[in-house]
């Protein structure tokens, strides 16, 4: 059972009638109350705590992402954004370590919000990211940021499943 809650301090009566203002766990959406007052007074259950993720920072770094891979110097080549994106996720470290055969392999870990929470995908992989980027163009971190924005509001989803950039499909390369 999974049940969404938030935390909020609530005041107790103390024994001896002192009031105490202490933290409590409260469901975070009316309709999952009931599956909260199903566990019994005084049940000792066990909790994953996980920061929900920032959508706008997530299509944030898709911007960032692809007004970079629209302006890689000429001597970095990636067929696909994707490739780019596992290239990146890679440099900075994001990474699964696996073995085939006794052979030691690493590849890109997810950014799905599923997988990632928000501390996990700001200081892991977002903001050594964009320092990579960053480098790459010669530029500061927030003129990457600021000169991003033009890429702001577009269906991310759509040019991550396509591999092509916004430029690539205004020059008619889909």
């Amino acid at each position: 059972m999974e049940i969404l809650v938030t935390r909020r301090n609530r005041n107790y009566i103390m024994p001896g009638g002192q009031r105490k203002n202490l933290p409590a766990l409260f469901p975070a959406y009316e309709s999952q109350e009931p599956l909260l007052n199903k566990l019994p007074e005084k049940t000792i259950i066990s909790i994953k705590t996980r920061v929900p993720r920032n959508l706008k920072r997530h299509n944030m770094i898709w911007a960032i992402i692809n007004f970079t891979y629209d302006n890689l110097p000429e001597t970095y080549i990636f067929p696909t954004i994707e490739t780019f994106v596992e290239w990146l996720k890679i440099t900075v470290g994001f990474v699964e370590v696996y073995s085939v055969n006794g052979i030691c392999r690493t590849a890109g870990r997810s950014i799905s919000f599923a997988l990632c929470d928000e501390t996990e995908f700001k200081m892991k992989f977002f903001d050594p990211a964009l320092d990579v980027m960053a480098d790459i163009l010669g530029i500061s971190t927030q003129e990457l940021e600021d000169r991003s924005k033009e890429y702001d509001g577009l269906d991310y989803r759509y040019i991550n499943m396509t591999g092509k950039s916004p430029a690539q499909e205004a020059d008619g390369a889909i």
